[in-house]
C-alpha cells in the first residue's frame, strides 16, 4: 500500500517539472523517477490546464488545472476518485506540520552527538524551514539528454544545494502555460520541507526541465519527448466508473480523528 509521501512524491515532480516550461500545443514525455532506493516509470500526456500521468502499475492521475481536480483513476476496478486543490493543500500542510515536530524532536536526541554527525542527522530529518531566500547557479555545464542540449542549473540556499536541474531550451513551443500550475505548484512543493525557498526559484528556470535532482531525496529524468496533441477525452473519467473515496480524504480524516 502506498504511503502518504508515496502519493505526494509523485503530484509533486509533475508539478515542478511542469511548471519550468510548458507547451502551448502538446507534449508526451517518459521519465524515470528514482526515490528512496526504488525506480518507477511515468509517461505524462500535456495540453494547456490538463494534465495526464500513466505509472508502471497503470494507476491514472488526472491533473485539471482548470477544474482544480486532481482524479485517481482505476482501470482494473473501474473506479475512480477526485481530491480538490484545496484538499490536497490541506493534507500537505498537515503532513508537514507533523513531520516538522517529529524533526524538532528529534534534533533534541541529537544534541550530545559529535557535530558533523549532528549535522548530518539534521539534514536527513529536514524540519522547519530557513527564512534565507534560495538563489539559482547556472552552472554552465552542458549534457545531452534524450537527445537534448540541457544545462545545468542549481538552486542553493547559502551554502546548501537544494535541487539540481538540467534545463533544455531546445523544445521551442515552451511558453506561458507555467502560470497554469504556479498555484498547485505554490501549495504542494512550497509546503513540503526544503522546498518553499525552492519554488519560486524553480518557476524562473528557463527552458523544460530534462532532469531534476531533489537532494539526496528523488531524481526525476526524462528519457523520451515527443510532440503529441491528445484529445481532451483522455483527460475525463471514462464512462460507467463508479467514484469512491480518495485516499487523501482518508488520510485526512484519520487526521481529523487524532485531533
Amino acid at each position: 500500500m502506498k504511503t502518504t509521501l508515496h502519493r505526494l512524491i509523485q503530484p509533486c515532480a509533475l508539478v515542478v517539472l511542469i511548471v519550468v516550461a510548458s507547451s502551448a500545443q502538446g507534449l508526451h514525455w517518459k521519465t524515470t523517477t528514482t526515490a528512496m532506493g526504488k525506480e518507477m516509470q511515468n509517461e505524462f500526456f500535456f495540453m494547456p490546464k490538463m494534465v495526464k500521468t500513466v505509472s508502471e502499475d497503470g494507476e491514472v492521475l488526472l491533473l485539471r488545472v482548470d477544474k482544480k481536480m486532481i482524479y485517481t483513476v482505476d482501470a482494473k476496478e473501474k473506479q475512480y476518485s477526485e481530491t480538490t486543490f484545496n484538499e490536497a493543500d490541506t493534507l500537505m500542510a498537515r503532513t508537514v506540520k507533523k513531520m516538522n515536530a517529529t524533526s524538532e524532536k528529534m534534533k533534541e536526541q541529537f544534541k550530545n552527538m559529535p557535530e558533523a554527525q549532528r549535522k548530518m542527522m539534521e539534514q536527513m530529518m529536514g524540519g522547519a524551514e530557513s527564512e534565507v531566500p534560495a538563489v539559482t547557479k547556472n552552472t554552465g555545464e552542458k549534457k545531452d539528454i534524450a537527445g537534448y542540449n540541457c544545462t545545468k542549473y542549481i538552486i542553493m540556499q547559502e551554502e546548501k544545494e537544494l535541487v539540481t536541474v538540467w534545463a533544455t531550451q531546445d523544445i521551442k513551443e515552451f511558453a506561458g502555460m507555467r502560470k497554469d500550475f504556479e498555484e498547485f505548484s505554490k501549495r504542494m512543493t512550497g509546503r513540503m520541507p526544503g522546498m518553499a525557498a525552492a519554488s519560486a526559484e524553480l518557476m524562473k528556470l528557463p527552458g523544460f526541465a530534462m532532469e531534476t535532482q531533489f537532494g539526496t531525496m528523488m531524481t526525476q529524468a526524462v528519457t523520451s519527448m515527443e510532440k503529441k496533441t491528445t484529445p481532451a477525452s483522455e483527460y475525463e473519467i471514462p464512462s460507467g466508473y463508479t467514484k469512491v473515496k480518495s485516499k487523501w480524504q482518508e488520510e485526512l480524516e484519520k487526521v481529523d480523528e487524532k485531533e
